[in-house]
């Protein structure tokens, strides 16, 4: 199995938020991005299955949250 470099939009798309939040996350490093030489962000499509099962689950904890 491969897998899949997405583009802001298409990740933003699969997880139901901004193309912004998508690269706010790749700079925190919660997800795994790529920066182009050109300056584009792609995103791993495998990256964000623990941003969806945060989405998905209430008692997981958002990994942008800062309380304990």
């Amino acid at each position: 199995m491969t897998d899949e470099l997405l583009r802001l939009n298409a990740a933003a798309e699969l997880i139901g938020v901004a193309p912004k939040t998508i690269k706010k996350y790749c700079r925190c490093e919660l997800l795994r991005c790529v920066k182009l030489p050109s300056g584009h962000w792609r995103v791993w499509k495998s990256s964000l299955d623990e941003i969806r099962l945060v989405q998905t689950d209430p008692n997981r904890k958002h990994p942008l949250s800062t309380s304990t």
